[in-house]
């Protein structure tokens, strides 16, 4: 089961600047791949997985800019170029079982329960640095 969390941004670098905030990666100091630090579209996409013989859980964080652009009939459109931007931040928390598990014994609510229990109780342990 997947739960994503997203907070939107008036721009990406915006957007980046939160996910930078939370110190999660080092990021280098002068220019890298002949590209420079400070461009607008750079971004980090940090991905945590955690996993033992029963179940695992993946945490992925990323900002997200994302422009849709459509050419618009004018005879039915007064825009002739309709252009839509967002610019995010995402959170998804997945987590599943592994191992073969009895339908009959399967309780969902039960399920839901734990699986909210653990993501609020160890979120921070991961966004949080020390």
């Amino acid at each position: 089961m997947l739960v994503e969390y997203i907070k939107e941004y008036p721009s990406l670098p915006e957007a980046n600047a939160d996910v930078f905030r939370l110190n999660l990666v080092k990021w280098p100091k002068g220019k890298v791949f002949d590209q420079p630090i400070d461009g607008l579209k750079n971004g980090v996409e940090v991905t945590y997985r955690f996993e033992d013989d029963s179940s695992f859980t993946v945490v992925r964080l990323k900002a997200q800019g994302l422009l849709y652009e459509q050419q618009a009939d004018p005879e039915f459109f007064e825009e002739e170029v309709i252009r839509r931007e967002k610019n995010r931040m995402i959170l998804e928390f997945d987590r599943g079982i592994i191992r073969s598990v009895s339908s009959d014994s399967f309780r969902t609510d039960e399920w839901l329960k734990g699986y909210f229990h653990v993501l609020r109780r160890d979120i921070e342990k991961v966004l949080i640095s020390p």
